[in-house]
């Protein structure tokens, strides 16, 4: 039944009707009706009950018995970084290694030649029945004739031979990236795991085959979807390693198209440069020249908040950032250091959703 005391909510009224919608009241745990004001449900019952509460001033809109979800958002998520989605196996929800293992060869003999097999995050050795990660030997036999990469987490990579050998591990060819270890075996030769920070990770990524525009925006696509499957309405999308404002043309796709269904609000991170470059300066220089844009601006033209820029993302320096490896001790950033930091850009004006350990350094300051 409706709820008491409407006549104060007379005005900038919703009505939703002909919906199933689940209330979980277990005294009236269906309804097909409910009434919002200025964000807040007051009223849910019967089309009948509901409708009776409009009136000139109401929005009306018919669900055509279609379910109605509360709107669930992702407050800290990286779905412009999955523009490789479509080139990775997917390991989330596989119940066992062994099945993780098959997976690969099955996609090992669809592999064309140039391209490698990726598995690149979303998984846990502590998902499978056999409660370990891979062994090399596992990884070597399931792939023994293309180019493998399986990443778990931020933590660690395994390579197969020929992926070492293709990105010229242990040679000139491959970069010298900080904080990154190559595992030996007895005999001082490279087993193929690989031990290191974000930074190591997200340089391997940039080392193997790249996805064209096309790709990218259909891996986006999908990665969308993913969200739809759980009924995710909107994200807060807290940084690219693409950077402002080539992630945001993958977007500029769907909204065109009017196939972005998710409220994607985003946060700039701005890699690249070399060794001191301020990722600070990189980031002003693409909101303020390469493609100026404003905090609040909204470059989707349809959906309110669509893809609305909200200002730095979780990270704006390199030699201030935390990383995510849960397995090594916490990487607390010296308050000195921040304090220096937040002295020298203290002119600089933009907006800053950086990660919680850097914040709590800011506090002990």
């Amino acid at each position: 039944m409706p709820s008491r005391n409407h006549s104060r909510f007379i005005r900038r009224r919703t009505h939703c009707f002909n919906a199933k919608i689940f209330t979980g009241n277990a005294g009236q745990p269906e309804v097909s009706a409910i009434a919002v004001t200025k964000g807040r449900i007051y009223s849910v019952g019967s089309d009948s009950d509901v409708m009776s509460l409009k009136n000139s001033a109401t929005k009306l809109i018919d669900a055509g018995s279609r379910r109605l979800i509360p709107g669930i958002t992702d407050a800290h998520t990286h779905v412009l970084n999955d523009s490789g989605f479509n080139y990775n196996i997917r390991w989330d929800g596989v119940p066992t290694l062994g099945r993780a293992l098959a997976m690969l060869s099955e996609q090992a003999s669809r592999t064309p030649d140039g391209q490698w097999v990726k598995v690149i995050g979303g998984w846990s050795p502590y998902q499978f029945k056999e409660n370990r990660l891979p062994t090399i030997e596992e990884l070597e036999q399931a792939v023994p004739n293309k180019p493998l990469i399986v990443q778990y987490a931020y933590n660690q990579a395994f390579l197969n031979r020929q992926a070492m050998e293709t990105l010229g591990v242990g040679t000139d060819r491959f970069p010298k990236l900080p904080n990154t270890e190559f595992e030996r075996d007895d005999d001082g030769k490279y087993t193929g795991v690989v031990f290191g920070n974000t930074w190591t990770f997200v340089a391997l990524e940039t080392m193997v085959p790249q996805l064209s525009f096309d790709e990218e925006v259909s891996s986006l696509t999908s990665s969308i979807h993913g969200l739809n499957r759980f009924g995710v309405t909107s994200i807060i999308d807290a940084g690219s390693r693409w950077g402002y404002p080539k992630a945001q043309a993958m977007v500029e796709v769907l909204s065109r198209e009017k196939r972005l269904n998710v409220r994607m609000p985003f946060s700039v991170l701005q890699l690249g440069g070399g060794p001191g470059v301020s990722m600070t300066d990189l980031q002003l220089e693409a909101i303020t020249k390469t493609a100026p844009i404003s905090p609040g601006q909204n470059l989707d033209p349809s959906l309110a908040h669509g893809h609305e820029y909200r200002g730095a993302g979780e990270v704006l320096e390199a030699q201030l950032h935390d990383h995510e490896n849960f397995e090594r001790p916490a990487i607390v950033i010296p308050p000195e250091q921040m304090l220096g930091w937040l002295t020298a850009k203290s002119g600089s004006s933009f907006r800053n959703g950086c990660r919680s350990a850097s914040i709590s350094a800011i506090t002990r300051i």
